[in-house]
């Protein structure tokens, strides 16, 4: 399941609007940036991910969404695994092409453990359906679980998709499991199949 690109500007344009950069303000950025002020490494990443007063760059994008993820910032971490995960073919079984699913995954997941609801659907997903990961119904829904728990309203359709694939009581300790992840700060968060 890909995540849907509408949803993903709105809440990226909605946390951290985007200017068109005059060339001043683009270099005072760059400065700021430089500095390690991590408004000023997400402004510069989503300017250079979507040629927003630059020209469209990914590699400079994942450069400064990566020094943003080096501070703990889980936007830019959640960004770096949309990127990773986005540049894969599903169709593609080579090992290149696991590895950067398995980092795309890596990504979403240090997201996800810093309280990013969106990282933590975006997890639940993919394990849920096994987009490009081992499917595990139940650490997809604890996931899921965790997310909504955190206020991001996961699609009820992929929802019930899912949980018609699981039984009553695999589906509540799915539940059960997500907030124990909660009340343990994202150390304990794993499923029991």
């Amino acid at each position: 399941m890909r995540l849907n690109k509408v949803h993903v500007l709105a809440l990226l344009f909605l946390t951290h609007p985007i200017a068109a950069f005059s060339q001043d303000a683009f270099s005072q950025q760059t400065s700021k940036a430089h500095g390690g002020d991590i408004e000023a490494q997400l402004s510069l990443a989503q300017a250079y991910q979507y040629g927003i007063g630059t020209d469209k760059s990914v590699p400079d994008a994942i450069l400064w969404y990566e020094a943003a993820a080096s501070q703990s910032n889980p936007l830019a971490m959640y960004e770096l695994g949309s990127l990773v995960y986005a540049g894969v073919d599903p169709e593609d079984k080579s090992d290149a092409a696991k590895e950067a699913a398995a980092l795309s995954v890596t990504w979403f997941t240090k997201a996800a453990r810093l309280g990013f609801p969106q990282a933590q659907s975006t997890l639940g997903l993919l394990y849920a359906f096994g987009d490009r990961v081992e499917r595990d119904r139940a650490h997809g829904r604890m996931w899921i679980a965790v997310a909504n728990m955190n206020g991001f309203d996961t699609s009820k359709t992929m929802l019930n998709m899912l949980e018609k694939q699981m039984s009553e009581a695999q589906v509540k300790l799915a539940i059960d499991q997500a907030e124990a992840c909660i009340l343990s700060k994202y150390e304990n968060c794993k499923s029991s199949n």
